[in-house]
């Protein structure tokens, strides 16, 4: 079986680490944050050759470093898709290609429309918490709102997309080989002993960005981490993603307090980002910002968390020369 398989999701839901342990089974690998569907939702007419040139003149494109592939340029995009991901399989003697890109949740029907027969792994976490790590993060909106828009989007697009499998965090690290037993055979793999032990695989291709790498630590039981949000942060949260859609329980008890100038400033906030448009993919146009510049923008649009000291720095020193 070839079938592609897509691991989606919201950012900090544990996309990484699926990819990392499914990476361990001797048949698949699956690209590390390509972002090529969502990128290929922003220029729809571009062929095969005139996509390939911009993607790695983005910085998710220059971040792969893709093996040169070799496709008609007037072929459709999804043909440079494929190959990308496909190379990127072989060069680890795997048959099972795809990728994992959180936010290619929000193109899945583009996906399928491309390949009919991908497999599809949603994984979710808890919202609070899923908010919680967001806001930690450099590349986060700096909003409760923002981020629980991000994860709202992405949780909609899963739950009207059918035949998508839903994973949770929790469940798996809980009982890691129950969980993804259930992922093979969505997949149609058998079971491989190494899926237990991923921390002893191959990441030589991924970029080593510190909140991916964290994924290549071995399984460790869940425990429920602290929160450090107000508890209006946390009911507006749950207010805008309601825990028991997707079967969890609510952190806390919903109250009727309507807090409007707690919503009036974050919305005030978000809106001072400008034209960035997280639900829908990169807003940068081809050639209008370097993959460098990009990086220095998204990395650096939660203003209360900077990046770690150093880290842009050595990524643009190692961006695929375009």
């Amino acid at each position: 079986m070839t079938d592609p398989i897509f691991i989606v999701g919201s950012g900090r839901s544990g996309t990484s680490l699926l990819r990392a342990i499914l990476n361990a089974h001797p048949n698949i690998h699956l690209g590390q944050e390509s972002a090529l569907f969502m990128w290929r939702g922003r220029w729809p007419g571009l062929k095969a050759g005139a996509f390939e040139k911009a993607w790695k003149n983005t910085a998710s494109g220059s971040l792969f470093k893709a093996e040169p592939v070799q496709v008609d340029p007037d072929a459709p995009s999804e043909h440079y898709i494929r190959a990308v991901l496909e190379a990127r399989s072989a060069r680890f003697s795997a048959t099972r290609w795809g990728d994992k890109t959180p936010l290619h949740a929000m193109t899945m029907d583009k996906i399928l429309a491309c390949f009919p027969n991908a497999k599809f792994i949603a994984m979710s976490r808890h919202p609070v918490t899923t908010v919680a790590s967001l806001r930690r993060m450099c590349w986060g909106t700096g909003t409760v709102l923002g981020d629980s828009f991000m994860v709202k989007k992405a949780r909609e697009k899963i739950r009207e997309t059918p035949g998508v499998l839903r994973l949770k965090l929790e469940e798996l690290l809980q009982d890691p080989e129950t969980q993804l037993r259930r992922v093979l055979e969505h997949i149609g793999e058998d079971w491989h002993p190494n899926l237990l032990e991923h921390e002893k695989g191959d990441y030589s291709a991924d970029p080593r960005l510190p909140w991916l790498t964290t994924a290549e630590n071995p399984l460790t039981p869940w425990r429920e981490p602290s929160v450090k949000l107000e508890p209006k942060e946390v009911r507006m949260i749950e207010r805008i993603n309601p825990p028991e859609l997707d079967g969890y329980p609510r952190w806390t008890e919903p109250e009727g307090v309507r807090e409007f100038g707690f919503f009036a400033a974050q919305l005030g906030a978000l809106l001072s980002l400008g034209g960035t448009t997280f639900a829908s993919g990169p807003s940068i146009k081809p050639n209008v910002a370097s993959p460098a510049e990009q990086l220095s923008f998204l990395f650096t649009l939660n203003g209360s968390v900077p990046p770690p000291e150093g880290l842009l720095e050595h990524l643009i020193a190692e961006l695929e020369p375009t």
